[in-house]
This record gives structure tokens, C-alpha cells and sequence, in this order.
């Protein structure tokens, strides 16, 4: 039956993307009453785990009070959902073929799409929300470019520290690049960087000089020529307001965030093309929907579980880092524990 979950939560990351969002909200609620019934009947919680789920029982029966009904239901499922599939795999290893099925899949579409310029899945009439992206980069299996290569970067992170370090990650670099998935790709490096310890100190203070650099960046007109994603990214990292709306202790609305979050767009000759509202920190997110105590609790029992690839989730919150996406908490936790097995 864990092999079903497991493609259970595959499929509720690939219906995400798209306009099936009661497929989605059906299979999320399967998800739930499956792990929470085998949770309760196996007994297989720890003290950790009982004290994260006692912070967000506390948190969330006061955010029932002070959010609005459709705002409390969001966040209270992406929280459930996500703290049941971290409890639920935290011991568990499932050698399952079907882990491996899903990831040469990605892999072949991606490789498919790079090379003929094809892309194998449907995509009319499902409004993907990387729809404007699929002629410029592949989306992989799950329809999103930066979530399949997350994907492949989790699975070479394990494959590389089981064996054939170098050469694993080379592979896994190699097809993190070809999404284009910078801040992934960043993330992945980073992790590599973290086994050698002399060099990772020197990417920790070049990146400090590097974004110390771009606060002076930011204040010139050549930052029109960044990505709109790496614009959103600084004048986030840059914002006040965003870090005041983080340490709030109760999870917030997430769409008046995304208001607060509203730039000007300019090209790259500095004229105005219009507003665009977005956010593109994963760590600013997961807060504004928990809240601090809660949000804070779930990352550190989550870090706690995942040591292989902490330096990997951290980096990589800078931008997507789908630490409350069930699949990918499975993906991290089967493949910790698979490494601490063997």
C-alpha cells in the first residue's frame, strides 16, 4: 500500500500544475485520511512529532479565528498534508521501483523536449502555470521546470553519496542545467561544495560579497536587465516588510502578501511595461502560511530528518524550495533513510 501513496503524492504534485485543482484538493484529502488513519493505528509517533503536531493544532485553532474561512483552509491543508508525510516517512524506507520509474521518465521527457524540441505530456486545455515557459524551457514530468529538476537533484544527491561521488554529480549538474533551473542548480552545487570544507567556506563569503554587491546593484537602472525572477528575489531579500510579515506567529493571507509584493516592470532600455505581483522565496512563503513558531518547528524537525541534504533545502529556499510538497518530503526522507540503511 506505500507503494499507492507514493504515487498518490506524485500525482497530486502533477495535477498541482494545472486547472484540475478539485482532482487535486480530491487527492490530497486521500493522502490525509491514509496517513493520518495509518499514523494513529501504528502508533509510530515521537516525541518530536507529537510536539510539532500539538504547535500546529495550538496555532491553527487561533488562525481559525483570525483568517478567513478559504484563507485558514489553504494554509491548514498545506501544513497537514505536509507534517503527516513528514511523520509518516520519517522511518520508513520503501524500495519501491516506482521512485526510480519517475525519475528516468523526467529524465526522458526532458532529454525528449531538449533535443527535439517536443514536449510528450498534454498540455490543452490545462492551463499549466509554466505554460508561457514550455517553448523557451523543458518542464519535465510534473509540468514545472524548477519541480522536475528538484527532482533529479534530490535523486543525484543520493546516488552521489552512495557512490561514484564526481560522476554522479556531474550527471546530475548536467541535467539540472538543462532546465534551466539556475537557483536548483545553484542549490545542488552548493551541497557538493558543503563535502569539501575549505571551499564551501569560500562560496559562503563570496556570496556574501556577491549580495552585498547587488544591494548597490539594485540601486541602479542595470538591474532591469536581470531576470524578473532574480528582481523579485533581491527586492525581496532587500524588503523589510517581507522579514516584519514572517515573524508574525500566525499563518497570514497569502494573496495580501503578494500585493505587498507588487513592482514595476521595466525592459531593458528602463521604460515601464507595466506591474507584475509575485513571489519567489520559498522561505518567505512557507512562513506567511504557518506563521513563525510553526513554520520554524516544521523546518527544524525537518532539517533534523534530512542531513544529507540540508545544505541542498536551505540553499535552495532562496528561491523554490517545496519543503511543504509531499512528494518531494518523500523523496528527501526515503532517501535518507535509505542512505543511513546501507
Amino acid at each position: 500500500m506505500d507503494s499507492v501513496l507514493v504515487f498518490l503524492l506524485f500525482l497530486i504534485s502533477l495535477v498541482s500544475e494545472t486547472n484540475l485543482n478539485y482532482l487535486q484538493e480530491s487527492l490530497e484529502v486521500i493522502a490525509i485520511f491514509y496517513l493520518a488513519y495509518n499514523l494513529i493505528s501504528r502508533s509510530v509517533i515521537g516525541k518530536d512529532d507529537l510536539r510539532l503536531i500539538i504547535i500546529f493544532v495550538l496555532i491553527f485553532l487561533i488562525a481559525f479565528f483570525t483568517n478567513s474561512i478559504l484563507e485558514f483552509l489553504l494554509n491548514f491543508k498545506i501544513y497537514l498534508l505536509a507534517i503527516l508525510t513528514l511523520i509518516y516517512f520519517k522511518k520508513k524506507v520503501i524500495d519501491s521501483k516506482i521512485v526510480e520509474i519517475i525519475v528516468f521518465v523526467n529524465i526522458f521527457i526532458l532529454l525528449f523536449q531538449v533535443v527535439f524540441n517536443i514536449y510528450l505530456l498534454p498540455t490543452n486545455g490545462l492551463s499549466l502555470k509554466f505554460q508561457d515557459l514550455l517553448d523557451s524551457r523543458p518542464l519535465g514530468l510534473f509540468y514545472n521546470t524548477h519541480l522536475s529538476a528538484f527532482v533529479i537533484a534530490i535523486y543525484f544527491i543520493y546516488k552521489a553519496n552512495k557512490s561514484h561521488f564526481i560522476q554522479n554529480t556531474v550527471i546530475g549538474a548536467g541535467l539540472i542545467y538543462l532546465f534551466s533551473s539556475k537557483f536548483t542548480l545553484f542549490a545542488f552545487i552548493g551541497n557538493f561544495i558543503s563535502k569539501f570544507k575549505v571551499l564551501f567556506r569560500i562560496l559562503i563569503i563570496s556570496a556574501i560579497f556577491l549580495f552585498i554587491a547587488l544591494i548597490f546593484f539594485m540601486t541602479t537602472d542595470y538591474v532591469y536587465m536581470l531576470p524578473v525572477s532574480g528582481r523579485f528575489i533581491l527586492q525581496q531579500l532587500l524588503d523589510f516588510s517581507s522579514y516584519k510579515a514572517i515573524m508574525n506567529p500566525l499563518p497570514m493571507d497569502y494573496n495580501h502578501y503578494l500585493e505587498l509584493q507588487k513592482v514595476e516592470v521595466k525592459d531593458v532600455f528602463n521604460n515601464a511595461v507595466g506591474n507584475e505581483i509575485g513571489n519567489e522565496v520559498q522561505f518567505f512563503t512557507m512562513y506567511i502560511e504557518g506563521g513563525f513558531v510553526l513554520a520554524t518547528a516544521y523546518l527544524s524537525n525537518l532539517l533534523k530528518s534530512i542531513k544529507a541534504f540540508q545544505i541542498f533545502i536551505i540553499f535552495s529556499l532562496i528561491h523554490y524550495g517545496f519543503v511543504t510538497t509531499p512528494f518531494i518530503i518523500f523523496l528527501l526522507l526515503n532517501f535518507q533513510n535509505k542512505s543511513e540503511k546501507t
